[in-house]
């Protein structure tokens, strides 16, 4: 079994092959121009690098921020948790309407999933793209 270098996803043969070619690194042209580009092995090589640093940072803003955390862990298990999760949170950037590497924004960071659901039907919670995503939490 073969991975993406970027995105880690498994990758199969192409339609109309029965092997899956041996060069084949990764998944779409997409995750190839960005694994080659100047800012992920940047960022990539700073993770490596300063491994320890980089996880203790991570752990402190875990200790700052747990019902965060909580929250988010607990949202994104009860997404995938639900069959028909589409009905309930459309899986749809809310800003730029583009459906590729999506990301749930927390308006608000609620625990249970009573709070969850209402905070989805009162679009507290949502689908941002990646690129949105860290333009808004940027700007706030």
């Amino acid at each position: 079994m073969v991975n993406c270098l970027r995105c880690g996803k498994v990758l199969f043969p192409l339609k109309g092959k029965k092997k899956l070619n041996p060069k084949r690194k990764y998944c779409n042209e997409k995750c190839r121009s960005r694994y080659n580009s100047r800012e992920y092995q940047r960022e990539e090589s700073y993770r490596v690098k300063n491994r320890k640093k980089y996880n203790k940072l991570i752990l402190k803003n875990y200790y700052l921020n747990k019902d965060k955390w909580a929250s988010r862990t607990i949202t994104n298990r009860f997404l995938k948790s639900l069959i028909h999760s589409e009905k309930l949170l459309i899986k749809k950037c809310k800003e730029c309407s583009s459906t590729e590497e999506l990301e749930i924004h927390h308006k608000v960071y609620p625990t249970k999933i009573g709070e969850i659901i209402d905070s989805i039907f009162e679009e507290k919670i949502y689908y941002l793209c990646k690129k949105c995503h860290s333009y808004l939490n940027k700007k706030i």
